[in-house]
């Protein structure tokens, strides 16, 4: 038997009718469905909706941030990758390979023996707060209080797609490709497509267990296109510190798997570049070492 109150005018029937289809002071007072006592009241049903509601909002709130950290961090991996295995290598921009060495790599980074030592020593230029034009200056002893994050910076070459993690900056990327055709386990290049840099410091990348890598770099310059990058290699004995204002992209491993000690400006401002929406081309660079040639004079930092 069932006993029900009545709302708006209209009956309650737990069959047919949801609960928010009522309104109004108690919607029910006592209902009595197959002789088991049940107490329902507004106040109750709008609790439980509000609960609801909130786990709703909770897992939405989970889930577009878990997306956002597959997805990206910084000026890394806002670039589309997704297509870059079908580019045809002979259009995309021919980056040079050079030798890494304290010359050559003048004005872009310097170096250090690659041991947890000198890792630990080494420091991150952190770069004062900039003052704003028509603004009073930034007092001299301050603006640099930002501090260092830092932690492993991990990278995976998963078929034709290079993948990275940098627990420093919670950054999880994709940067780079290998085309259609070419072979994916004795890799002579990638294909990649963004830059960044860090106008509030400079960033250390330390090979972890010697592990060789190639470092594509380009002076400060806000103007900067494909024909301004390099390719640094670096045979694993050294770690870099990128400085400050300097394009870069995660450093491209030469084997299967590393891992790099890595350190970085906790203010982590990054400025971005995609070589294909800005100058509709591809990066190719070379991670050979057999291809390795002279600094080109063109790319050289004025002395």
């Amino acid at each position: 038997m069932l006993l029900s109150s009545y709302t708006n005018g209209a009956p309650y029937n737990p069959g047919t009718m949801p609960m928010s289809s009522y309104s109004g002071s108690a919607i029910f007072n006592v209902v009595r469905l197959r002789k088991t006592p049940i107490i329902w009241t507004k106040m109750a049903a709008h609790r439980v909706s509000c609960r609801v509601l909130r786990s709703v909002r909770q897992l939405h709130t989970q889930t577009s941030f878990l997306k956002a950290v597959e997805s990206t961090s910084g000026g890394s991996g806002y670039a589309d990758f997704s297509k870059g295995h079908l580019v045809d290598p002979a259009s995309a921009f021919p980056v040079p390979l050079v030798e890494a060495t304290a010359s050559n790599m003048r004005g872009y980074a310097t170096l250090f023996p690659a041991t947890l030592e000198a890792y630990n020593k080494a420091e991150v230029e952190i770069v004062q707060w900039p003052s704003l034009p028509g603004r009073r200056p930034i007092c001299a002893d301050s603006g640099t209080a930002g501090g260092v994050r830092e932690g492993l910076f991990t990278f995976e070459w998963e078929g034709d797609t290079l993948t990275a993690i940098n627990e420093a900056v919670e950054g999880n990327y994709t940067t780079g490709r290998i085309p259609v055709g070419h072979s994916t386990t004795q890799r002579d290049f990638v294909l990649t497509r963004e830059a960044n840099y860090h106008p509030d410091g400079g960033q250390i990348v330390c090979p972890q267990n010697g592990e060789a890598f190639v470092a594509l770099l380009a002076l400060p310059n806000d103007d900067v296109t494909a024909q301004d990058f390099v390719a640094f290699y670096c045979d694993g004995s050294f770690g870099i510190h990128i400085n400050s204002n300097v394009w870069h992209q995660p450093v491209f491993p030469i084997p299967d798997r590393a891992a790099y000690y890595g350190k970085q400006g906790a203010v982590h401002a990054c400025v971005a570049y995609d070589s294909v929406d800005e100058d509709g081309v591809w990066l190719k660079v070379p991670l050979n070492p057999k291809e390795v040639q002279h600094m080109p004079a063109s790319l050289k930092a004025a002395s």
